[in-house]
């Protein structure tokens, strides 16, 4: 029997729910190991013991350029600049299947419009300076940048999405 082990880091966390999607959605015989973090997920990776590892690339970002793991895809829309020769999840024969890590800049909810504003208008400007976009860039990021309406426009997309596949897994927070 083939064995296609998918292995996660923290249980619940992003790559335990992307993990846990893919298994469902592509019929993969899988099992779903908790780590306590980061490091020990990538170590055992590096090692040979995990067969594949959703992870963010910052995480592994070393030893794909030693050539110690093989980055098989990312799984964002587009090919991330930092690793042009990585396939998106598209192109590697898996359609529709996103799942990027965000941040975003949270305020208090009664925080005045124009104080939201200074600080969009600033933290818009500062992603979109040359070094540090070209930092987010060699950490696997896109600075994107937009406005609060953008960003609860994703928010509430994400949490949607989100929201189907992890009732879906039986996801608990316990």
């Amino acid at each position: 029997m083939e064995r296609n082990a998918a292995l996660c880091t923290h249980y619940a966390a992003c790559q335990w729910v992307s993990g846990s999607w893919m298994k469902r959605r592509e019929a993969l015989w899988s099992v779903l190991l908790p780590y306590r973090g980061t490091a020990q997920a990538v170590n055992d990776l590096v090692a040979g013991h995990l067969d594949l590892l959703f992870m963010q690339v910052d995480a592994v970002r070393e030893h794909f350029a030693a050539g110690k793991i093989k980055m098989l895809a990312v799984m964002t829309p587009e090919r991330l600049a930092a690793f042009r020769n990585v396939p998106t999840m598209a192109e590697a024969g898996v359609a529709d299947f996103r799942s990027d890590t965000w941040n975003a800049i949270a305020a208090p909810p009664h925080t005045p419009r124009p104080v939201i504003a200074k600080i969009n208008t600033a933290m818009n400007e500062l992603l979109h300076t040359p070094d540090v976009a070209q930092h987010l860039v060699r950490l696997g990021m896109q600075p994107v940048g937009g406005s609060p309406a953008d960003m609860a426009a994703f928010v509430a997309e994400e949490t949607r999405r989100w929201g189907e596949v992890i009732r879906a897994a039986n996801i608990s927070a316990n």
